[in-house]
Formats: C-alpha cells, structure tokens, sequence
C-alpha cells in the first residue's frame, strides 16, 4: 500500500513540476515580447522585412484557414501602409504542397502586392527553422514577424 501511495505522490509532483514549467515558460515569453507586439498599424514601427510564418491556406475540412488569411491581410496591410519594402514568406515546401507559393499568391492576387517584393523560404519547417534562415541565409534580422496573438 505504501508503494502505490508513493508511486502516487510522485505523479502529483510530476503534473504540478509540469503545470508550473508551462506557467513559467509563459510568464518568460510575456516578458520578452512585451512592448514589442503590435494589434494596430500605427504601431509598428518600420522596417525593410516581413517575416511570414508559413500555415496551410486550407483547413483539413478543405475550408480557408483563417490564420493564413489574417497573416496575409497583416502583411498586406504592412505593405500597403509603407511599414514594409520586402515580404519573406516562408514554410513548408513538399512534393503535391507549397505554403510558400500559396502564400505568394494570394498576396499578389488577393491582396494586390507586387510580385517582385516578394520572397519565397521553402524550408521554413517550423517557426524557429523560419526565424534562423530568415537571419542565417536571407541576412535579415531586424524584421516584423507575422503570425496570430498566440
């Protein structure tokens, strides 16, 4: 019986250690972007690149996502109110799948960007492969990073 209390106890410690890791790892990121993220264009202050996290342009249901539809507004609308000269859209790039190409697209045709201010990243995996080449191989590191508030 002892034993089953024990093993018990240690899987408690374990959640909260693993709750207050979560809030801690949260209260961090807090800190480190506060002042530094933007909801209104006048805001931002201007700079030669927008970053664009790469996302599916649809949903599983085959329904648009929205979160690849706000990023493309937030970067359209950087351009169009001259925040930005250049966009990098970067993400995953596959066989049958390209989010940069759909990306680029729907910025040119959709939200009327010039083709030529656009960049295409096909090897932005994930966030943190898009932030190192963005800084690594394109040579950007002082730019806007579009995503959603999360």
């Amino acid at each position: 019986m002892r034993i089953i209390k024990n093993i018990f106890n240690l899987i408690f410690i374990s959640i909260e250690m693993g709750i207050l890791l979560i809030c801690l790892a949260n209260a961090w990121v807090f800190a480190l972007t506060d002042g530094r993220t933007y909801t209104k264009i006048s805001k931002i202050p201007p700079r030669e690149v927008a970053l664009v996290l790469g996302t599916s342009p649809k949903m599983r249901s085959g329904v648009s996502n929205p979160y690849f539809t706000k990023r493309m507004d937030a970067a359209a609308l950087l351009y169009h109110h001259g925040k930005i000269r250049k966009i990098l859209v970067s993400g995953e790039k596959s066989k049958g799948y390209d989010e940069p190409a759909a990306m680029k697209n729907y910025l040119i045709y959709q939200e009327g960007v010039p083709e030529e201010i656009i960049m295409e990243d096909p090897k932005g995996f994930n966030t943190y492969q898009s932030i190192l080449r963005c800084k690594d191989v394109y040579r950007k590191d002082n730019v806007i990073i579009v995503s959603q508030g999360f």
